[in-house]
């Protein structure tokens, strides 16, 4: 124990400076390197909680959109759905992509992470209280392998007027937020958008 505590006293002694003046200055370059390593810890903490109190109020407004629109088509006769869904397309431009399958569409998943968690836990819960339901499925999907129209189109096929440009970034491919929720049995309300990113 004492030659290993020998050895590292010479290595120290041999890393420091001799001069009382270099030790000096030795201590203040760490004193100001620590200084700026906690300054940058405390600022990025802060940054990170900013953007997640925007993404929070972000993704709540949202939510009440989405649970506006689901309400809305909910409500309609189950004759009049694919009726107003036609009107949709033809105009284009609409905010959500909406349809209704006569399933659930399976939807590859991505994401994690505290962001993830945030917008996932505020759309289920504003949407079950909004809508008065059990349970909704929100999902995030990469726009490449999102499927529509009972799983059995890809995004990219759609026509341009089917309001998909609205989902689309390119060269940007942000993730799409999926929302499901069963109309009756054999009737899933589909909709489709894009999040807001918070500003850095």
């Amino acid at each position: 124990m004492t030659t290993r505590w020998q050895r590292w006293r010479r290595r120290l002694v041999w890393v420091l400076p001799r001069t009382l003046r270099g030790r000096f200055v030795l201590i203040m370059i760490v004193g100001v390197l620590t200084a700026q390593l906690a300054s940058y810890t405390i600022w990025t903490s802060q940054v990170r909680s900013s953007q997640l109190e925007q993404l929070d109020e972000l993704s709540r407004n949202v939510a009440y959109s989405v649970a506006s629109t689901m309400r809305f088509f909910r409500s309609l006769p189950y004759e009049y759905r694919h009726i107003v869904l036609d009107q949709l397309r033809n105009m284009g431009g609409t905010r959500f992509f909406v349809s209704v399958n006569e399933r659930r569409i399976p939807v590859e998943d991505i994401g994690s992470g505290p962001e993830k968690a945030l917008v996932v836990d505020n759309f289920r819960e504003i949407l079950i209280r909004e809508l008065s339901i059990d349970d909704v499925l929100v999902e995030f999907s990469r726009a490449e392998t999102l499927r529509v129209y009972n799983n059995e189109v890809l995004l990219h096929d759609l026509p341009p007027r089917w309001g998909q440009h609205s989902l689309l970034m390119e060269p940007l491919s942000p993730p799409i937020l999926v929302v499901q929720m069963e109309l009756d049995p054999e009737t899933w309300l589909y909709v489709a958008t894009l999040l807001p990113v918070p500003a850095p």
